[in-house]
């Protein structure tokens, strides 16, 4: 079980959550519109645990789970006429699906030197 304080990261926090995971936070340091406003600024899609479920008798009201991530098309070219488009949470993780793709396709190849 993870748990938001104001003391944590929360850029980091909110990275780490994998789909389907409850996370409780702190009433004392959050609201539920706090915990929405972070959802939107760090591009997830969260759920409040509602009443009546099994899971807020287990977690109670200040629980939430991550139901996704947002994501986003960037557009790599190269060779003036040829483009690579590529579905990804942020620049850095489209770059490294980039030269997977890269690889995949022949375009770059390693040469291994023994030293």
């Amino acid at each position: 079980m993870k748990f938001l304080t104001k003391y944590l990261n929360k850029e980091d926090f909110f990275n780490k959550l994998i789909e389907g995971e409850i996370f409780m936070y702190s009433y004392h340091d959050f609201k539920w519109e706090d915990i929405s406003n972070f959802a939107k600024e760090y591009k997830i899609h969260i759920e409040q645990i509602k009443k009546g479920t099994e899971e807020y008798k287990k977690y109670g009201e200040c629980a939430a789970k991550l139901i996704g991530r947002k994501t986003k098309i960037f557009s790599f070219s190269f060779n003036s006429n040829e483009s690579i488009e590529i579905e990804a949470h942020s620049e850095e993780k489209a770059r490294i699906k980039l030269v997977d793709i890269l690889f995949s396709k022949g375009y770059i190849k390693l040469d291994k030197f023994e030293g």
